[in-house]
C-alpha cells in the first residue's frame, strides 16, 4: 500500500505536453475558482480541496503525478509553487 500524501499549495500548475504542444493551465477549484488548494493523494486517488470546504478531483491529476511532483518528506507543508507534469500521449 502507498503511503498518503498530503500537502498545500499556494499555486499550482499542470504543465501539459502532448505531440506538438505543451502549455500550462492554474489548477483551480472548480466551484469558486480558488486556487490555494490542498492535495490528498491517497492509493490510486488524488483530491483537490479548496479554503471554501469544496472537494473535487482533476481527471489530469492523478495520485501518481502528485507523487512524482512532490516528494513524500514535502507532506504537510505549505508550498509555494507546485508545477504537475502530465503527458498526453501516454
Amino acid at each position: 500500500m502507498t503511503s498518503d500524501l498530503k500537502f498545500e499549495a499556494r499555486e499550482a500548475w499542470i504543465h501539459l505536453e502532448a505531440t506538438g504542444f505543451q502549455g500550462q493551465v492554474p489548477v483551480e477549484c472548480r466551484e469558486c475558482g480558488a486556487r490555494e488548494l490542498a492535495f490528498t493523494a491517497v492509493d490510486s486517488d488524488a483530491y483537490l480541496v479548496c479554503s471554501g470546504g469544496h472537494t473535487t478531483r482533476d481527471t489530469r491529476l492523478t495520485a501518481a503525478v502528485m507523487r512524482a511532483a512532490v516528494p513524500q518528506a514535502a507532506a504537510g507543508n505549505t508550498l509555494d509553487e507546485v508545477v504537475f507534469h502530465v503527458s498526453a500521449d501516454n
